[in-house]
């Protein structure tokens, strides 16, 4: 600080002295013209940091450093245990799902006598309008949760929703097809929760033996009778 106002000392007296023309080789300054100025010394830089600072700063950055990556870490944590808390929820919806189609599901199967007795009751003309009325209004209210008949009479038999209690022989329609069904069976949901009691056609004897021919009916043909 001092050596600037020595500077700017000597630079007014230089200013004065131009301004009496009393300088050597000075010129009269023009009236009403700014005096001249010298521009000033630049002003030294920031010091830099010494070594302890640099130290103190690194440290400090590595803290930071380490808050972030604990927070990070924190996060993770987090979205880790949100993740686990949704999986759960999602268990316990579809656990809560398959428990009330089990209990729907069995709900149905104890209804299935009833609807058996009500068709029985229907088919022999017992009870009248009534009962019709109950037994379509149950059909009904079963087939809008879920319950539909197996389909079952003259179509091929199928093992996974029919059960044969009888094979009978008959050439009027295909081998191996239902005929008579003496029990309706129903899926729910896709489930079968009862097969269907059926009667399989079976090819009699002699349609057998008219698909088989004579030969393989063991009879000779007219060749080997005659080389006989």
């Amino acid at each position: 600080m001092t050596e600037r106002k020595d500077r700017r000392i000597r630079v007014e007296d230089r200013r004065r002295r131009d301004a009496r023309g009393g300088g050597p080789g000075s010129q009269a300054a023009t009236p009403g013209a700014p005096a001249p100025t010298e521009p000033e010394a630049p002003e030294r830089g920031a010091r830099e940091p010494d070594a302890a600072e640099l130290e103190a700063l690194r440290a400090e950055l590595d803290s930071l450093r380490s808050e972030l990556d604990a927070a990070r870490a924190e996060v993770d944590a987090w979205k880790a245990r949100a993740a686990e808390l949704d999986n759960i929820r999602k268990k316990t919806i579809e656990r809560q799902g398959d428990l009330v189609a089990r209990a729907n599901q069995d709900l149905v199967e104890k209804l299935l006598p009833v609807l058996d007795n009500l068709e029985r009751a229907v088919a022999h003309g017992e009870g009248g309008p009534g009962v019709k009325l109950v037994l379509k209004e149950l059909e009904g209210v079963l087939g809008a949760h879920g319950l539909e008949k197996v389909e079952a009479l003259g179509r091929p038999f199928d093992p996974s929703v029919h059960h044969a209690v009888e094979v009978r022989p008959s050439d009027e329609v295909e081998a191996d097809s239902v005929i008579e069904v003496y029990e309706e069976g129903y899926r729910f949901k896709d489930r079968v929760v009862r097969p269907a009691m059926v009667v399989v056609a079976h090819p009699s004897d002699a349609g057998e033996g008219a698909k088989r021919g004579p030969e393989e009916d063991g009879e000779p043909d007219s060749d080997d009778a005659a080389e006989g």
